[in-house]
């Protein structure tokens, strides 16, 4: 049986219960990665594909509240994934990507928290880019469209 591109590699991803995260570690599974991890004793990379699936509403009965905890599952989360794994990828190298979405710059109606949620992260993700770049570690973000 040939090797998979992720053969040998161990990623953890967040997110990935249903949806695109679910369809994400399946794929990284048939590339040979091992996509649970229980400790750090090896990390390749790092996926973030969670969102706080806050409920759809027009812009004036948006609750803010449910605003406030899709930052916080996303922005925040994210903010706290890289920071658990990049000292294992910054010793190895490594992979940091995080999902945003096109809503993040097409005003998608009716998806006010996802959308901002969506541009902090694409932003966040930029500034990771910058601080972790090194010869043998990366950080990007990806956009699917859907």
């Amino acid at each position: 049986m040939p090797q998979g591109r992720l053969e040998g590699k161990s990623v953890i991803m967040f997110g990935a219960g249903r949806g695109i995260g679910r369809g994400c570690a399946l794929a990284a599974a048939e590339e040979g990665a091992a996509v649970t991890v229980a400790d750090f004793g090896r990390l390749d990379g790092i996926v973030n594909l969670a969102y706080g699936n806050q409920r759809r509403a027009p812009l004036e009965d948006t609750d803010p509240d449910a605003v406030r905890r899709e930052l916080e599952v996303s922005i925040v989360g994210m903010l706290s994934t890289m920071q658990l794994g990049y000292p294992h990828l910054r010793e190895r190298g490594g992979s940091i990507v995080n999902f945003s979405s096109g809503a993040a710059s097409d005003g998608t109606p009716w998806m006010a928290g996802y959308a901002a949620s969506k541009a902090g992260i694409r932003a966040m993700s930029h500034v990771a880019a910058r601080a972790t770049a090194t010869p043998r570690t990366t950080s990007a973000t990806r956009s699917p469209s859907c």
